[in-house]
């Protein structure tokens, strides 16, 4: 499966928020299904499209892969995508889901952004994979739940269970100034001032890979990104740091991401997603470059 590039919506514009997830199993008589939840819609094998996203693959002979493509993010919305075990969706006890070798894959872009193996040894029908939230940041919730609902109701079901509170994302620290993590990323700054761009990604990942809290990393991925004309990666990896912004230097981070994420949307004709994202990088620190960037976008 190839991933999306994020280039078409189907309206002939430019998507720099599409992802392609990519749900496949190994059991033969798994039957999985994919759900995406968000505001006043539910993606599944009934609903196949919605104004945001679309199923464009599923089989109804219990083969796997399934794929569906989040076309485009809607600001302020929070987005829950989940795997259901219809062919337990009587049986919430089961534990045939985690015995499935289920796996998620997510593209964003040219890039395998997160590949999810199913949980293991976990009774339950219903696999709460990851959620975005309304400012475009993804966090994994990676959790197998029980579950009674049928498939028409597992969006109400994925409201109620979000709802009650998960831990993801909310105890996300920034890395140190020192250690494997903060070298990685330091050989990817002297590589990216050096001209070498595939390089410096190369680097700011095994950064993350080394500590995946690590904002710095993650913002200067965003930056390199850019400097790549890669920009569903770009816009990403800076939101990522932007979630991921802790201590002394969290306003400086958080700002600068910001602001890369609007040039993006500015080049791409989004002016208020660009102007959302200037103003953003305004309040987090003041700074002429942003002053101009509003302006700009105002006369527009």
């Amino acid at each position: 499966m190839s991933p999306s590039t994020g280039t078409d919506t189907g309206t002939g514009t430019t998507s720099l928020d599409g992802l392609r997830i990519v749900l496949s199993w190994n059991a033969t008589e798994a039957d999985l299904d994919s759900h995406l939840s968000y505001p006043d819609h539910h993606v599944y094998f009934e609903r196949k499209t919605s104004d945001d996203a679309r199923l464009d693959v599923d089989d109804g002979a219990r083969k796997s892969p399934e794929t569906m493509t989040l076309l485009r993010k809607q600001a302020g919305y929070g987005y829950t995508y989940a795997v259901h075990d219809f062919g337990n969706r009587s049986r919430p006890e089961a534990n045939a889901l985690s015995r499935s070798g289920a796996r998620v894959s997510l593209y964003l872009g040219e890039q395998l952004l997160r590949s999810y193996p199913v949980p293991q040894n976990r009774p339950g029908n219903l696999w709460r994979v990851f959620r975005i939230d309304g400012e475009g940041r993804f966090q994994d919730i990676d959790r197998i739940d029980a579950s009674t609902a049928q498939a028409e109701r597992i969006d109400t079901e994925l409201d109620r269970l979000d709802g009650a509170g998960d831990d993801a994302g909310g105890d996300e620290i920034e890395a140190g100034l020192a250690g494997p993590a903060a070298h990685a990323n330091q050989r990817g700054e002297a590589a990216y001032r050096a001209g070498n761009l595939e390089g410096a990604v190369a680097l700011y990942q095994q950064s993350i890979e080394l500590d995946p809290d690590y904002a710095v990393a993650y913002s200067n991925l965003g930056l390199a990104y850019v400097k790549l004309g890669r920009s569903a990666e770009a816009i990403w990896a800076s939101r990522k740091a932007i979630a991921l912004a802790r201590g002394a230097n969290a306003t400086t981070i958080r700002a600068g991401a910001y602001y890369n994420i609007g040039k993006l949307f500015e080049e791409a004709g989004r002016y208020d997603e660009a102007m959302s994202n200037y103003l953003s990088a305004k309040r987090e620190q003041t700074h002429p470059t942003y002053d101009k960037a509003i302006e700009r976008v105002r006369g527009l």
